[in-house]
């Protein structure tokens, strides 16, 4: 059960109760019979709420990633193409070889030539000009 702290306003005595989540708050000293709150002052934290090292270094490695894809994301805007999210993106600046690739966060598994008739089909049909498959 958890360790509450009360202080008093009047006298500032300070009580500490052990109490259910579901009980009531105490809302009177026991000392001087005036008014008390709930001090938050001296917050525990149990051990096994902590990240161990392997957590944390996870933690730190996802962090990492995340930094590389905004930073690719970013430039990949900065290029005037449009990827589906920030995740993958630096991925997807190394190994897409198209618009489309980018755009839908889809690979051609490094078929270049695909890729770039897509996008050549993608913007002749952007201009109104006809297409021969």
């Amino acid at each position: 059960m958890p360790r509450y702290d009360y202080k008093c306003n009047t006298c500032r005595t300070i009580t500490e109760v052990v109490q259910s989540f579901s009980d009531d708050a105490l809302t009177t000293c026991d000392v001087c019979g005036g008014p008390i709150n709930r001090s938050y002052e001296n917050v525990l934290i149990a051990p096994s709420a902590m990240a161990t090292r392997s957590e944390a270094a996870h933690v730190e490695k996802q962090t990492e990633i995340m930094h590389k894809d905004v930073a690719a994301y970013k430039r990949l805007r900065k290029d005037g193409l449009q990827p589906k999210s920030t995740k993958g993106a630096a991925r997807l600046e190394q190994t897409a070889s198209s618009r489309w690739e980018v755009e839908t966060g889809m690979s051609l598994g490094g078929n270049s030539k695909l890729g770039a008739r897509y996008d050549a089909v993608q913007s002749a049909v952007a201009s109104g000009q006809g297409v021969d498959l």
